[in-house]
């Protein structure tokens, strides 16, 4: 095996990325962990929108090498003209030049394994209506996601419904929308998905596109998960908790990216042998609220469940749910227990729980704090039923999760 060649001075490499998402910051997290496990980089951060590097910037770049990630042509020949090593993250299938020598690197997510992953997802959990979200902006890796959706749906005899932008909005294809024009497309996108057959499985180009599905399905009155589940992808921690339900997610390996990619410019720096393409690959599914397996068409049931979930399970009774509801007690409970097979109280004491495991998991709050918080009576009561229902002590379970 070849040895890395003795170096002079530390490289002078350049990190091109957008910082503000989740993706970025985990493949920044890979290049610094190489770093840290390999030789040391003198690295210089220029932020830049994904969608449009700044070619001044590039062109102005006299070091040794650059990381950056890019989705435009015209960015790409700019990259090419320079005399430094590059490694490209990028999904899109650009030319490659005539010359011979200083190649870029490609370092490539596998987004077909991506769309495969949401199909095979949905098809597990019973789905027979599908329906994808692709990035209002046409980049490559939104459509080889869709492509891996259509594709593993295919072979297991179902089709997709593809939302498809009304050409107005497709005139600004490279500019991020403002916030009118999120606002016409919901109106468009919340019409779409009330024509779609329910329930339905839909897989959204990324997290913030889920976020905007969630959105467009609440101002529509379509109620999710019970007749539309939603999954994004990158699991961007932020996005899908901020969403409401939270969103289930794809989550991808982007440190693995951010280390190939180092690793990469690494040995093409040190004219060591490096191939021309790498890739990696999605990790598994985080499942959230978004996605939870409660098929419900009952309208009474579907409002009774949003109104537990809505209040975490506190402070509810059957009697005030109903009249709130304007049905009897013995209405909701008989359209309730034919729906999802338990009752009412025991779905408000389930949720309750969930969420009492929610704080001891998340927060620093002490179990007669949580007690006080979930509208137990007292801490004593509260541990009664916790060690009833999970055969150990509230305690035991923060330390099991720590």
């Amino acid at each position: 095996m070849k040895k890395n060649p003795f170096q002079k001075t530390c490289p002078e490499v350049a990190v091109v990325l957008d910082l503000s998402g989740e993706s970025a910051r985990g493949i920044m997290r890979g290049i610094l962990q190489f770093v840290r496990e390999n030789t040391p980089w003198n690295i210089t951060y220029i932020p830049s929108n994904v969608s449009n590097v700044d070619a001044s910037t590039l062109s102005s770049w006299r070091g040794d090498g650059m990381i950056t990630r890019l989705t435009q042509e015209s960015t790409y020949r700019k990259i090419l003209s320079l005399s430094c090593s590059t490694v490209l993250l990028c999904e899109e299938d650009f030319p490659l030049p005539t010359r011979k020598k200083n190649l870029p690197v490609f370092v490539r997510c596998e987004d077909e394994t991506i769309g495969k992953m949401g199909a095979e997802y949905f098809l597990k959990r019973g789905f027979r209506h599908f329906a994808y979200i692709p990035n209002p902006i046409p980049h490559a890796w939104s459509l080889y996601r869709e492509k891996g959706f259509q594709k593993a749906l295919r072979n297991a005899g179902f089709s997709f419904h593809l939302f498809q932008p009304s050409e107005k909005k497709r005139k600004k294809a490279f500019l991020p929308p403002t916030a009118q024009e999120w606002l016409e497309e919901r109106e468009e996108l919340a019409q779409w998905l009330c024509q779609l057959p329910q329930p339905i499985g839909i897989l959204a180009a990324n997290d913030f596109r889920g976020r905007q599905t969630l959105e467009a399905c609440q101002y529509a009155d379509i109620p999710v998960p019970y007749q539309a589940a939603v999954l994004g992808v990158n699991n961007d921690e932020l996005v899908c908790l901020m969403a409401y339900p939270s969103l289930s997610s794809v989550a991808v390996h982007w440190e693995k990216a951010g280390f190939l990619a180092a690793s990469a410019l690494h040995r093409r720096m040190n004219g060591l042998p490096t191939p021309q393409e790498e890739s990696y690959a999605p990790i598994h599914v985080i499942s959230r609220n978004s996605t939870e397996k409660l098929h419900v068409a009952d309208p009474l049931v579907v409002r009774i469940m949003e109104m537990i979930r809505i209040n975490n399970g506190q402070n509810l009774q059957v009697q005030e749910m109903a009249r709130v509801l304007r049905v009897s007690v013995r209405t909701a409970q008989s359209h309730f227990k034919k729906a999802v097979g338990h009752s009412i109280m025991e779905e408000i004491q389930h949720v309750r729980m969930r969420f009492v495991c929610n704080l001891l998991e998340n927060s620093p709050l002490t179990i007669n704090e949580i007690a006080e918080h979930c509208g137990f009576e007292n801490a004593n009561y509260l541990g009664i039923a916790f060690k009833r229902q999970f055969g150990m002590t509230m305690g035991q379970y923060r330390d099991q999760k720590k």
